[in-house]
């Protein structure tokens, strides 16, 4: 008797093993159709399951590397009872989360019944954006929200049972790394644009590169970008011969495009060696972070050519440079002096624009000149956007402006609790100098932190400011000879 309870017992005992093997929490897998990415694409990543069996219900979290690829959306929901966002019963993409790479993922069974899906089942997908290189790892896991999955095991119980990850890493490249080695890959004339990653507010120079030049006695393109990321600034480092400003056209560089065209007057043909800069194109960053734009060479205005001494076009190879915009800060607001011309003895009132001044509560800076070539004479405001205020937002003690510089405040109604919103080159103010200097002198106009900190902040629209960076453009004013009078000069007027 007492073998036959053992026998049982043991039987009983394989039984529940059996019935145990089969009822186990699943797996979660990421998967993306490539390990490899390019910088700027997009990636689909898959939420793979296998185990799926029985299940009432799961919650994990996704989790992967902010700094290197940017949330897109979800998309390809394969669940009953998932729901896309903004609904928050299914993911929770609040920016305070996907902006740091954590996405919450909850999911129960409609009318409290359970699902089994056959292993290698998509559940849904998620797209990013690759925002810098490096490697990303797409994880399911456990931060913020811990993996628990319910499910009725092979005794019909409904169970909680802690569920495997399995993460797969993402390989994000730069396409075009530049370097010694960028013309090996060129067959021919190559025009090369570098790359750089850089944060809101902060300029960045692009490097153009020149593989193959050889013999060549005209050279044209246009360049374009976006001008919602990119403020053009200038263009320097000149290291090509009878390459200079006049070479460029800016007039639609507000536009995103600045046009490009070299001569050889001589007609004979220049050569010069490969991975020779043939100049800088200098921007500010204005896009938010996370945003990625690329300078491309197109023939949109100024076609995309080249030609030797016997007038015969050469094949182009352009390769276009990739910036990245890094953080999580908003667009930046753009502050722009202007440019202005006069007369010793004139009077020149430069107009300070702005852009993407959008629910604004406050911003403050440094203005800086060289008051030996212009003294500082007062400060106007034509469409009362300091609302009476002038006096008390700018600092022009003496002490400053003799030393060529003063303090600006502004802030929204309300003492800085209405947020305020202008359209695109509103012009914020106007500063009024004096003319000093002689023929052929120019003074600098710059905003920078040196007397006041630079900032701005923005109302996030829920009762609260957020910082926001303030991207500066330089202006100037240059010295020219006497007999220029009452002339409005676009940027400034003259007096």
């Amino acid at each position: 008797m007492v073998k036959i309870k053992s026998f049982l017992i043991t039987a009983w005992l394989v039984v529940c093993c059996f019935i145990t093997a089969f009822a186990q929490p699943p797996t979660f897998n990421f998967t993306t159709p490539t390990t490899t990415i390019n910088l700027g694409d997009t990636v689909k990543a898959d939420m793979i399951v296998s185990d799926f069996i029985n299940m009432s219900g799961y919650q994990f979290s996704t989790n992967w590397d902010e700094t290197v690829l940017e949330f897109i959306d979800i998309v390809d929901l394969n669940l009953a009872g998932l729901a896309l966002p903004p609904s928050p019963n299914s993911f929770n993409t609040a920016p305070t989360l996907v902006g740091t790479g954590r996405m919450p993922c909850l999911w129960s069974e409609p009318g409290g019944s359970e699902a089994t899906l056959m292993d290698g089942t998509r559940i849904f997908s998620v797209r990013f954006k690759a925002i810098a290189t490096g490697d990303a790892m797409l994880t399911p896991g456990n931060n913020p929200t811990n993996g628990v999955t319910i499910f009725r095991d092979g005794m019909g119980v409904l169970v909680e049972g802690t569920p495997t990850f399995v993460a797969t890493n993402l390989t994000v490249v730069n396409p075009n790394q530049g370097g010694n080695t960028v013309c090996d890959t060129i067959t021919g004339l190559g025009i090369v644009a570098s790359n750089d990653t850089i944060t809101t507010g902060d300029p960045v120079c692009f490097e153009v590169k020149a593989c193959g030049f050889m013999d060549l006695v005209g050279l044209s393109y246009t360049m374009e970008f976006n001008e919602n990321i990119l403020t053009y600034d200038s263009v320097t480092n000149f290291n090509l011969e009878q390459l200079d400003f006049g070479s460029f056209g800016t007039t639609n560089a507000g536009t995103g495009m600045i046009t490009f065209a070299w001569i050889d007057s001589t007609g004979s043909g220049v050569t010069i060696p490969d991975e020779t800069v043939l100049y800088d194109i200098c921007f500010t960053t204005i896009g938010a972070g996370g945003s990625v734009d690329s300078l491309t060479f197109t023939s949109t205005l100024t076609d995309l050519m080249a030609e030797d001494p016997a007038g015969d076009p050469v094949d182009i190879t352009p390769v276009p440079g990739i910036v990245v915009v890094s953080g999580t800060s908003g667009a930046a607001v753009t502050v722009d002096a202007g440019e202005g011309t006069g007369a010793n003895g004139d009077q020149v009132c430069l107009n300070v624009y702005v852009q993407d001044f959008v629910d604004m509560l406050s911003m403050q800076y440094t203005m800086e000149w060289d008051e030996t070539i212009i003294d500082f004479d007062t400060i106007l405001d034509p469409n009362n956007n300091f609302m009476g205020s002038v006096g008390t937002s700018f600092n022009t003690s003496s002490t400053l402006v003799d030393n060529g510089n003063l303090t600006m405040l502004w802030t929204s109604p309300g003492d800085g609790t209405t947020p305020v919103t202008l359209s695109d080159s509103t012009i914020f103010y106007q500063i009024c100098y004096n003319v000093v200097g002689s023929v052929g002198e120019a003074s600098p106009i710059t905003f920078n932190g040196d007397l006041t900190t630079m900032n701005a902040f923005q109302s996030d629209g829920m009762g609260s400011e957020i910082e926001v960076p303030v991207a500066p453009i330089s202006g100037s004013i240059d010295v020219i000879g006497s007999g220029i009078f009452n002339l409005n000069l676009g940027d400034s007027t003259v007096c």
